[in-house]
């Protein structure tokens, strides 16, 4: 099966030459092996070249110095394979001239070069960083907010579960998720604290960094007014929280 030319839906060489040149799409041409032939002006413009010959010298190796994975232009290229000889809407992050990066889309087809009659890449590429990074902003979002939803769910199945209890569910930083009220009277009566606490006292939390939680272990810790036993509720455990409880020898 033969492959159409570059130009063969195209005018003569003049016109065609116009459109390359002055299309605000960028487009390119390069060698199945990877090096690139051929570029126009908007695909210089939008990775940072100064001119598509500059582009085309110092790009020889599209899988080191244009895809920032170098194995994508192999996943790229078995995509073409697989669909008959293009790709559509191929999202990559690619290199700029600057060392920056970017995201763009790319449609790609293997034709036959009008001169050398070789099978080659002719393609073309949109920047879509904005969107992209829109994409991966409401992405990290999402995340933070089912983190906040599972932590909340936790807290209130401890406030549940363990009311009566002195519990207290803390991070691996020591910022306290929730506090019975319980728990929040011994911490301020063997620390001093005015309120109800935001953290744990700094010491206990010590103790908590030392010992991995285990359900079967307990922890006898002194304070500046006695003593406290704190043992782990491992199971309860979720999202990177750890919950206690607390109480008096």
């Amino acid at each position: 099966m033969s492959h159409p030319s570059a130009f063969a839906f195209f005018p003569p060489e003049p016109a065609l030459r116009h459109i390359f040149e002055q299309s605000v799409v960028g487009i390119f041409q390069s060698s199945i092996e990877g090096r690139n032939l051929l570029a126009n002006p908007a695909f210089a413009r939008l990775l940072g070249y100064e001119s598509p010959a500059e582009l085309t010298l110092t790009i020889t190796d599209v899988a080191r110095q244009f895809y920032v994975d170098p194995d994508r232009r192999g996943e790229v290229n078995e995509k073409i394979a697989r669909n008959g000889g293009h790709v559509e809407e191929c999202e990559s992050l690619v290199w700029r001239r600057d060392g920056g990066v970017m995201w763009i889309t790319e449609n790609t087809r293997i034709i036959l070069d009008a001169e050398s009659g070789r099978p080659v890449y002719l393609g073309s590429i949109a920047d879509i960083t904005a969107r992209k990074r829109s994409e991966l902003a409401l992405a990290e979002s999402e995340e933070r907010l089912r983190r906040e939803v599972a932590r909340r769910c936790l807290a209130e199945t401890m406030l549940e579960r363990w009311w009566p209890h002195a519990l207290f569910v803390c991070d691996a930083a020591g910022s306290l998720e929730f506090c019975s009220e319980r728990a929040a009277d011994l911490l301020r009566a063997h620390y001093s604290l005015p309120s109800v606490p935001a953290s744990v006292p700094a010491s206990l939390m010590r103790v908590i960094s030392e010992n991995p939680a285990s359900p079967a272990s307990d922890h006898t810790v002194p304070t500046p007014r006695g003593k406290l036993v704190i043992r782990s509720v491992a199971a309860a455990a979720s999202e990177g929280m750890r919950v206690y409880t607390l109480e008096e020898p």
